[in-house]
């Protein structure tokens, strides 16, 4: 291949990137999540945003937007912001909240649930130490939390995880096209000789 075509090969590529970097959308990440309190069973899918932020001392955390599953009987309906939690969970495995955790709302009749709605916080109390509280304040239970992903956990790449397939695949069907255009030429050379 002449270094004519490997040039254009590669400034093709890296235009395709370049372009491909700015249509690329932000994807989120969904968390499995399970826990047993005193009376039942608590599970369902945390969704994040897929950039983590830095909380402070080096420490990233994805942001819950959006929660569904089941506790006990009950419905869990959606993410809230009871008890001052502020709904981050680790970037990195172990997967856990942070110790102002994460709230939820359910469709239960609970005491001290306000407009038919029972809303929970589950927190971090200290190494693999998990409680659940219903808020507003009542007495903590201790949970078994596990939170495993369902969606492979990105490397933050800006532009998207998506970038350096495309550009991958590009570079392929260029490559397979250059290298047909060449056997092509050796076939009409070795069919005149």
């Amino acid at each position: 291949m002449k270094l004519s075509h490997v040039i254009s090969l590669i400034v093709g590529s890296c235009t395709t990137a370049i372009l491909a970097s700015g249509l690329s959308s932000a994807q989120a990440l969904e968390f499995n999540f399970a826990y047993s309190y005193p009376s039942g069973n608590a599970s369902g899918i945390l969704t994040t945003s897929d950039q983590a932020v830095d909380i402070g001392g080096g420490d990233f955390y994805y942001v819950i937007t959006s929660i569904s599953g089941q506790r006990g009987a009950n419905t869990i309906n959606r993410i809230a912001n009871g008890g001052g939690s502020d709904n981050l969970i680790s970037a990195t495995a172990p997967f856990h909240p942070t110790e102002r955790g994460f709230s939820f709302s359910t469709n239960s009749l609970g005491s001290g649930s306000a407009d038919g709605v029972g809303v929970y916080k589950v927190s971090k109390q200290g190494n693999s130490i998990f409680e659940e509280q219903l808020i507003p304040p009542s007495d903590p239970s201790p949970v078994n939390l596990v939170i495993t992903p369902v969606t492979v956990v990105p490397f933050n790449i800006p532009g998207g995880a998506s970038i350096p397939t495309i550009g991958s695949l590009l570079s392929i069907a260029l490559m397979g096209k250059f290298k047909k255009k060449r056997d092509q030429k050796v076939t009409e050379i070795s069919e005149k000789a």
